[in-house]
């Protein structure tokens, strides 16, 4: 098993320690394909996460329809999480899907 180093916004950190965060979202790029199920998440090099499962998903609006939006950024609801996802990812929101992993704590 693999460990991989992914940076989030300050803010997002603390559901991930909490354990309310559990389904990070990342656009399927070449790096982010190569995680596996039982690879090792390590979050802003201080808190770490093992990956249960692994969902690819058509583009960000297919996220926020299929996916339990509070898993991903509790407190933000569908269309809030979306617009947040269009203005980080703008243009490059649609190259090849988005991946949802599923975390949680490293036993």
């Amino acid at each position: 098993m693999t460990e991989h180093v992914i940076w989030v916004k300050s803010f997002i950190l603390p559901y991930i320690k909490n354990g309310s965060k559990t389904l990070e979202v990342r656009l399927s790029s070449r790096m982010m394909k190569r995680i596996q199920v039982g690879d090792t998440l390590l979050f802003n090099e201080e808190e770490r996460r093992k990956v249960k499962d692994i969902r690819h998903r058509k583009d960000f609006h297919d996220v926020v329809t299929r996916e339990d939006t509070e898993k991903i950024l509790p407190g933000y609801g569908p269309a809030r999480l979306h617009a947040l996802y269009m203005q980080h990812f703008g243009a490059l929101r649609d190259l090849d899907g988005v991946l949802v992993f599923e975390i949680e704590p490293v036993s």
